[in-house]
């Protein structure tokens, strides 16, 4: 009698947990691999095509985006040292990336062995960066309608998260766009 309970006990265990089952199954979350570029120029072309600027086939183009932005080398006391491109293409005096607001892209990639890896995107007229509980922390000055907003970034492992809340959007993404 005891056998008995014992395997109906057993047995509606086992209906719970089939019950609980999902078919078709749930796929599991897929982890986007970063994008690696092989160098600055290969960067140069993703933001050619990426932000609506022509082909990025057109070597003319891909090297005047080159010639118009800057990059700069962030020493990241955690994971070495992050490149930070301002990306921007000046044709007859007039920026094609900067917003009506005034703000630029921002792109943050860290050097490893197989290229730049893009960590994330960051937009606005400027930024400071500093070392914060030992990871780099970038604060933006975002332009708005209204005035300057701050925004804040951090590099975790291999992403720019946005630790800020911006109260009005520009046009492109304050994520990683990849």
């Amino acid at each position: 009698m005891i056998l008995a309970a014992a395997a109906g006990v057993i047995l509606a265990g086992a209906q719970c947990a089939f019950a609980q089952q999902v078919w078709p199954p749930a796929p599991r979350p897929v982890t986007p691999r970063p994008m690696v570029f092989a160098s600055l120029t290969e960067l140069y072309r993703y933001v050619v095509q990426t932000r609506g600027l022509g082909g990025s086939a057109d070597n003319d183009l891909v090297a005047a985006v080159e010639a118009c932005s800057t990059s700069e080398q962030v020493n990241d006391a955690s994971a070495g040292t992050l490149i930070v491109v301002k990306a921007d293409l000046v044709s007859d005096g007039v920026s094609r990336m900067r917003s009506a607001s005034g703000n630029y892209p921002y792109y943050v990639l860290r050097r490893d062995s197989h290229g730049l890896m893009l960590l994330g995107v960051m937009f606005g007229d400027g930024y400071d960066a500093q070392v914060h509980d030992g990871r780099m922390e970038f604060t933006m000055s975002l332009r708005t309608p209204t005035g300057t907003q701050p925004m804040r970034f951090r590099v975790e492992d291999d992403v720019l998260v946005n630790l800020s809340t911006p109260r009005n959007q520009d046009r492109f993404p304050f994520i990683a766009d990849t």
